[in-house]
């Protein structure tokens, strides 16, 4: 049975326990209790039942036209068009979504962004997405621009491109062939029956004469059947759809990627080679150094801000234990407390630093065969994130 779109927003009932509790007569009373203003409640259980019970209607009134609800779609603006919808307004709602998605730059470029997170882990993965963003950057010009017709067809070939890179077992495995099964999910919104299917289906059309409909039907369009698709509004849902291909294959990515570095690690274990950027090949603990970093760096960040010094210690940087806590890594501190630097040794035997002083947000940075001989002054080769180049492997 397929899950709902309360299911996959709320998968273990906790966010309904937590509303329906706190407008509940005891959850009222704690809630004064503990400084929550009355009604807040109430407010916090409509916020529930709406989050829970808009996506179906949205869906039920927008998939039809090709705006799929997805995580990352504006809710409230397609909430407002779906509205718009259900009282014959059609084309006030597509103006509507067009201008939303259109309205901040940002809007257009998170497709290319979200990449980032779909191809990593190996050289190959990662070349490539450097492939496909310079193609999707090209489309996000063209689109500007106004040159419809060549912003979609770039935007449709990614479209299958993506989901053939993440799903596809086989050649065939295309995002426009409505059976294919990997276009539903038990989990994310975009895998809903109303979501990549209902858009599979809607968009996969075949288009038997030539004429100008002004629809976005890949078919007519790749073979030249389709004479008036090259609108702003249908530029903009295909990056819509775009958006939500890589908002539904995200988790899937995730296992490719965590595959693909294993088989890295094991590849290039030990070894001293660098690529062709100065990168070590061998790059066994580099990410779980570099994030204790900068955790180590933000809990100093936050001491100085709350006493004006650094913490000298573990224990006085992190007294409950919870950030620290099993983590191993080298913590200096200045005396007058007003620098710090720390580093962590990695498996390949470079080790990472960090460095701050001054209270100061940004930080140094160090790489090297041996730990750091000092603090910032000390030779050491520290480099500051902001004004010098930045080292290889941060």
């Amino acid at each position: 049975m397929t899950k709902s779109y309360k299911e996959r927003l709320d998968p273990d009932g906790e966010l309904g326990q937590l509303a329906a509790f706190f407008a509940s007569p005891v959850g009222r009373l704690l809630g004064r209790l503990a400084g929550v203003a009355p009604g807040q409640g109430k407010e916090l259980a409509e916020q529930y039942r709406r989050l829970t019970s808009e996506p179906d209607r949205v869906a039920d009134a927008l998939s039809p036209l090709g705006w799929i609800l997805f995580g990352s779609a504006p809710l409230d603006e397609y909430a407002a068009a779906a509205t718009l919808v259900e009282q014959g307004n059609t084309e006030e709602a597509e103006a509507l979504l067009v201008h939303a998605w259109n309205d901040e730059e940002i809007m257009l470029n998170q497709p290319v962004h979200r990449l980032f997170s779909l191809y990593s882990g190996d050289e190959e993965r990662e070349a490539i997405r450097e492939q496909r963003q310079r193609l999707l950057r090209e489309a996000v010009a063209l689109h500007r621009e106004g040159r419809y017709a060549a912003s979609i067809s770039m935007v449709l070939a990614q479209m299958d491109g993506v989901f053939l890179d993440i799903t596809g077992e086989t050649i065939h495995d295309y995002f426009f062939k409505p059976k294919n099964p990997n276009l539903l999910d038990e989990e994310t919104l975009a895998g809903h029956p109303l979501g990549l299917q209902a858009l599979s289906k809607l968009m996969s059309k075949r288009v038997e004469t030539t004429g100008a409909t002004g629809e976005l039907l890949r078919h007519g369009i790749l073979h030249g059947r389709e004479l008036a698709y090259d609108t702003l509004a249908n530029s903009t849902k295909a990056w819509a759809a775009l958006f939500a291909v890589i908002d539904g294959v995200k988790k899937r990515a995730d296992v490719l990627n965590k595959a693909a570095a294993e088989a890295r690690e094991r590849r290039y274990a030990g070894s001293k080679e660098l690529d062709e950027y100065a990168r070590r090949l061998d790059r066994r603990g580099f990410d779980g150094a570099k994030k204790l970093l900068q955790d180590i760096s933000a809990a100093q960040f936050g001491s100085h801000k709350r006493r004006g010094r650094y913490a000298a210690g573990r224990k006085e940087l992190d007294p409950s234990g919870r950030l620290l806590d099993g983590k191993t890594f080298e913590l200096r501190t200045s005396d007058d407390g007003q620098e710090y630097w720390a580093w962590v040794d990695t498996p390949t035997g470079l080790v990472f630093g960090i460095a701050g002083r001054g209270g100061d947000h940004a930080v140094w940075q160090y790489q090297g065969e041996q730990p750091p001989a000092g603090g910032i002054d000390s030779e050491a080769g520290w480099r500051h994130v902001v004004t010098d180049e930045a080292l290889p492997d941060w």
